[in-house]
C-alpha cells in the first residue's frame, strides 16, 4: 500500500517536471519534502544508468556527511529506494490519509553497508483494485 502511494505520488510528479537535466532529482527532492519536511534535507538523490537491459534499480548508502544517499535511474526508482529505507530502516510507513505523519526516529539510521535493489522484472505495472473488482465483472 505505501508503493502504491510513492509510486502515484511520483507518477504525477514526474510527469510535471522535465526529463533532461536535474528533473528525476527534483522529483524525488519534491517527494521527499512534502513527506519528510524539514527532515528532508538528510537525504541526497543522484540519478544513475539503469542495469543492463533496461532494468531498473536503487541504491541506498549513508554518506560521509552522515545523509542519506539515494541513488536511482528514475524519480520512480528514487522514489522506491525512499519507501524501502522508511519501511526497513526507520519502521515506518507512509498513509493513504494525509493527517497521519510519517513518523521518523530521532537520528536517522545509518546504513552499515550499501544496499542494492533491482527491480525483478523489466516491465511493471500498477494494478487498480477498484475497476478490477467493481467493473471488471459486468
Amino acid at each position: 500500500m505505501v508503493l502504491r502511494v510513492f509510486l502515484l505520488s511520483l507518477c504525477v510528479v514526474a510527469g510535471l517536471l522535465p526529463v533532461a537535466g536535474r528533473g528525476a532529482e527534483d522529483a524525488a527532492e519534491a517527494l521527499a519534502r512534502r513527506l519528510l519536511g524539514e527532515r528532508a534535507d538528510s537525504i541526497v538523490f543522484r540519478r544513475v544508468a539503469p542495469l543492463p537491459g533496461g532494468r531498473d534499480v536503487f541504491r541506498l548508502a549513508t554518506r560521509p556527511d552522515g545523509r542519506l544517499q539515494v541513488d536511482g535511474n528514475s524519480s520512480l526508482s528514487m522514489a522506491v529506494g525512499l519507501n524501502h529505507y522508511l519501511k526497513y530502516y526507520c519502521h515506518t510507513s507512509v498513509s493513504w490519509e494525509a493527517a497521519d505523519p510519517v513518523e521518523l526516529p530521532a537520528a536517522l539510521p545509518a546504513l552499515e553497508r550499501p544496499v542494492q535493489v533491482k527491480a525483478r522484472t523489466p516491465n511493471r505495472f500498477f494494478l487498480n483494485y477498484c475497476t478490477f473488482g467493481y467493473t471488471m465483472p459486468w
